[in-house]
């Protein structure tokens, strides 16, 4: 087999065992070398011996100094005739000798031969040896002949010089062994040196050694083999589990590739058990959205068929309530509007949701203000608060921005809901607080926080968990004794979050619930802030408000400061006429009271009385009366004590100004007033204008508005053919352009201005009463540069036109006449009307007359159609009736109109046969009142003949 191809483990052993084998080689290598030089060696046993015989020599042996003491003693002993001391000393220098002897021979046989052995045995044991001769040849029988002289001769001239030879020759011999042994050491030094640097240079050749074997033996194939396996998790993670994993050879990552290629056919298993899986949600999926669209579309059309005939219940209902009837009828006809309005409730909220579950439901985003929103909310649930007893009352942080940009409708939507549930549950309670403050702004936008409180039955916490879900009830006792669905909340979470905020609730069974929310809107221009309320020039008026609920109290002291008063606010009655008193006794009496009607104590009549029975020094205040509880008695009771008027909660910014005008006039803290007559900007005077609208009535409306009021060069076209031929012929500044027309619509028109270079430029604005958002795509698609829903306010259609004909500038915003406009009826809000016409009387009288007379002699054109069945005039006929309904101010007629245009587009003859005889119903109700509005109010229409 390969080297290269041998098992992982394999690998590894053989480079243990090789690791171990030269290791063990250089390890007795090195055993061998220190040998020489390790305890006991030669040269360890040479240093030690010659370590050992200069400590025997050194100091010189003591039988070489005793001997030669002892001689000088023997002298003395036998001078004196010691003979017992002259024995005992005789016989130490014999045993002295011998142990010479006896060194001497040991010397000679330890020693290695060399100059060590020379100068100590040779040299130095030489005089000692001839010492001890003469002592026993001369001395010693010198003594025993008594001859002192002369061994005191032999000791000074023959003794003495051999022993200090003896001395001599010893130190020479200890110097020549220490250097002798220093060579040795120095030697083994050098030795030691060389064979630790053999030793480092046997490691380092040993651990690169290692190292080329571990990288070109051992890393270089791991690493490939790591690679292929590296490559094979690759092409299975990027999705190819159909392909192989080839696994030759047997070594562990043979091993590993073939533990991969199981792994790999479990996976493609797997992905073919989840693409089957896919592939049936994908069709349920399907099936899923098929229903869900079915289920949409059905509650859609079922809602409307139902709303259909109760619509026309509540028609003729309120038709029947305008004849003559008993209180019984009467009774009856009331209880069923109600029941009618209670049933339209439930099929909005079950339509409302549907949309909501079908992602169809999309905001609306203008300029709008809280006290618009609030006011809509006052004139929806008010009465119901009313009914019950209970004060519905709305506080507004000061620093909100005036204007917003959203939807107010679904905003009131949402607060309609809740205030409606919070009066539902709210018996004997005292309040219902509808609070708005900022958490959190930013530049261009602000997030509201409301909150909606009551003092009602409260709620458990198990049942707040589920008070959010699709038709959810608090329990069913509730449910009986209120009645309902439960989709209100359930719409409103959704509506909140399409808002950009949240909803919440805090309950104690009991003691009441605070419903909270919070939505996001943009901040509105300038220029829109600037039509809100605010206080005249004049901001001295003093003003009392007098009022014992202190929420009540708190949101007139905020209001009124947000107006620009500074007023003073008092608890009860009692209190209010102290300080009435206090104030006119120091010379600065007020000139307003707002007097809340029921309080503890004295309510806000008696202190009416009580004020014009003892009148404080000083004018007489002008007085209102606040309510919650307003009906036409306590107006009549109001009126009939001569107060200045009656102010109902909840109060707004606009509705309690108003009342201050109408107390103190306008010049102490009002509006200003009103321009005499609308003007139109400068800037569209003498500008060339081609109207391309097929309505007769419609054309006549903008050829006033845009040439008598603007000064406007107009030229008229009734369909997409006559308006390419005068656009041929003559040059316009802009074209307004009508969507549904006979022949060629608006839209085909369009496209082939566009397709002809020379009108490239050519402003061409849309005019429709269909205002959605797929109508508004469809003329910018077909090349149109903006879109003026029908009906137009006059100031946004000269805007509109000055944005492409102007390069900046404001635009004059038209205004309505300082002369009163009549009392709306009940189909017909001529005030809006007349807005609609620029403020000018004449202009919407000559529209009115228009209409009736065209009434007169084409009759209904719309029925004419359906029943020859031209599907395609009909639609187009109600189409027109939009707009113009919504130029004479019957918002009604132009909803059912519209509606009836919808009916008859979708191919729904049941749906629109019924919206028909409705239709009908209001018109002829709409000619009567507009005919009476004629001979009563606006003057003969000059002929143009």
């Amino acid at each position: 087999m390969h080297p290269g191809r041998l098992s992982l483990r394999t690998k590894l052993l053989a480079f243990n065992v090789g690791m171990v084998v030269v290791t063990l080689a250089v390890l007795l290598g090195l055993d061998l070398a220190f040998e020489r030089v390790r305890i006991n060696g030669p040269l360890y046993k040479a240093i030690d011996s010659g370590q050992a015989v200069v400590a025997d020599i050194l100091p010189p042996p003591l039988f070489i100094v005793e001997s030669h003491l002892a001689a000088f003693e023997l002298v003395d002993a036998q001078a004196h005739g010691d003979t017992a001391r002259v024995g005992l000393l005789e016989a130490l220098l014999h045993q002295r000798e011998r142990e010479f002897e006896t060194r001497r021979a040991e010397w000679t046989r330890a020693l290695p031969p060399g100059a060590m052995k020379d100068s100590l045995v040779d040299a130095a044991c030489a005089p000692a040896a001839t010492y001890f001769q003469v002592v026993e040849r001369d001395l010693l029988p010198a003594l025993r002949r008594n001859d002192v002289a002369s061994a005191r001769e032999l000791l000074a001239h023959t003794l003495q010089p051999l022993f200090a030879d003896h001395r001599d020759r010893i130190q020479f011999a200890v110097a020549a062994a220490q250097r002798e042994n220093a060579q040795r050491e120095a030697s083994a030094a050098v030795f030691v040196e060389r064979v630790r640097i053999v030793m480092l240079a046997c490691w380092i050749a040993l651990a690169l050694a290692a190292f080329v074997i571990v990288r070109r033996v051992l890393m270089k194939p791991i690493v490939e083999r790591v690679a292929e396996v590296g490559e094979v998790l690759e092409r299975i993670g990027a999705g190819d589990t159909r392909t192989p994993v080839v696994a030759a050879g047997g070594d562990e990552f043979d091993q590993i590739l073939q533990a991969i290629d199981r792994m790999r056919e479990r996976l493609s298993s797997a992905d073919d058990t989840m693409r089957a899986q896919r592939r049936d949600l994908e069709s349920a999926l399907v099936e899923a959205q098929s229903a869900t669209r079915a289920k949409s579309e059905f509650l859609a059309n079922m809602s409307h068929e139902i709303r259909t005939p109760m619509n026309a219940v509540l028609g003729m209902t309120d038709l029947a309530l305008r004849t003559e009837l008993t209180d019984r009828q009467r009774g009856y006809l009331v209880q069923a509007r109600s029941a009618a309005e209670a049933l339209l409730r439930v099929i909005d909220d079950i339509l409302d949701f549907s949309r909501i579950e079908a992602g169809r439901l999309v905001l609306e985003s203008r300029d709008f203000s809280l006290d618009e929103v609030f006011g809509r909310l006052t004139a929806l649930v008010g009465l119901k608060a009313q009914e019950k007893g209970l004060e519905l009352l709305l506080k507004t942080s000061p620093e909100l921005p005036p204007v917003l940009v959203g939807d107010p409708m679904r905003l009131l939507q949402v607060l309609v809901n809740l205030c409606s549930n919070a009066i539902k549950f709210t018996e004997n309670g005292e309040i219902v607080v509808v609070t708005v403050r900022s958490v959190a702004s930013e530049a261009d936008s602000v997030l509201l926080r409301f909150d909606v409180k009551d003092t009602g039955i409260g709620l458990a916490p198990g049942q707040v968990e589920a008070l959010f879900r699709p038709f959810s009830q608090v329990d069913a006792s509730s449910t009986r004794a209120h009645g309902g669905a439960g989709l209100g909340l359930a719409i409103c979470r959704k509506l909140v979050g399409l808002m950009g905020g949240e909803i919440d609730v805090d309950s104690t069974p009991g003691l009441g619930s605070d419903f909270r929310f919070t939505a996001r809107f943009r901040v509105g221009s300038p220029a829109q802030a600037a039509r809100l309320p605010h206080a005249g020039a004049h901001r001295d008026l003093r003003i009392l408000v007098v009022d014992d609920s202190a929420n009540s109290r708190e949101i007139l002291d905020d209001l009124l400061l947000l107006l620009g008063y500074a007023p003073v606010v008092e608890a009860s009655g009692a209190a209010g006429l102290a300080e009435l008193r206090r104030a006119a006794g120091v010379g600065r009496p007020y000139q307003l009271v707002l007097l809340d009607w029921r309080m503890p104590g004295l309510d806000g009549f008696d202190v009416v009385r009580m004020l014009r029975d003892d009148p404080p020094p000083g004018p007489a205040p002008a007085i209102v009366l606040v309510t919650a509880y307003g009906d036409e008695a306590i107006v009549r009771e109001a009126a009939s004590q001569g107060l200045a008027g009656c102010l109902a909660k909840p109060v707004g910014a606009s509705t309690l100004l108003d009342a201050i005008n109408g107390a103190c006039g306008p010049q102490r803290g009002g509006r200003a007033p009103a321009p005499a007559r609308a003007q139109a900007p400068e800037a569209l005077r003498g500008r060339r204008v081609l109207l391309v609208e097929d309505n007769e009535l419609n054309r006549f409306v903008a050829t006033e508005l845009l040439g008598d009021v603007a000064g406007m060069d107009v030229a008229l076209a009734g369909n997409g053919h006559e308006a390419l031929a005068q656009l041929r012929e003559a040059r316009f500044d802009l074209v307004l352009m009508d969507i549904q027309m006979p022949g060629m619509d608006g839209l085909q028109c369009t496209r082939l201005i566009r397709a002809d270079e020379a009108f490239a430029r050519l402003p061409v604005i849309a005019m429709t009463a269909h205002a959605t958002a797929g109508d508004r795509d469809k003329s910018i698609a077909a090349g149109m540069n903006d879109h003026v829903d029908k009906p137009f306010e006059p100031a946004q259609l000269f805007e509109v036109m000055l944005r492409w004909l102007a390069p900046a500038g404001p635009v004059a915003a038209a205004a309505p006449v300082a002369r009163e406009a009549p009392a709306p009826g009940p189909v017909v809000d001529f005030e809006l009307g007349l807005r609609r016409c620029l403020g000018r009387p004449e202009l919407y009288h000559k529209i009115v007359g228009r209409y009736l007379r065209q009434r007169g002699t084409s009759g209904n054109e719309i029925r004419a159609a359906l029943d020859a069945g031209e599907l395609q005039a009909g639609a187009r006929h109600a189409h027109t009736l939009v707009s113009t309904a919504s130029m004479l101010g019957a918002p009604a007629l132009a909803a059912l109109a519209r509606e009836l245009h919808d009916a008859v587009d979708l191919g729904l003859p049941e749906r629109w046969r019924a919206l028909l005889g409705r239709l009908e119903a209001l018109q002829a109700e709409i000619d009567v009142e507009l005919a009476r509005h004629m001979q009563d109010v606006a003057p003969p229409e000059r002929s143009d003949g």
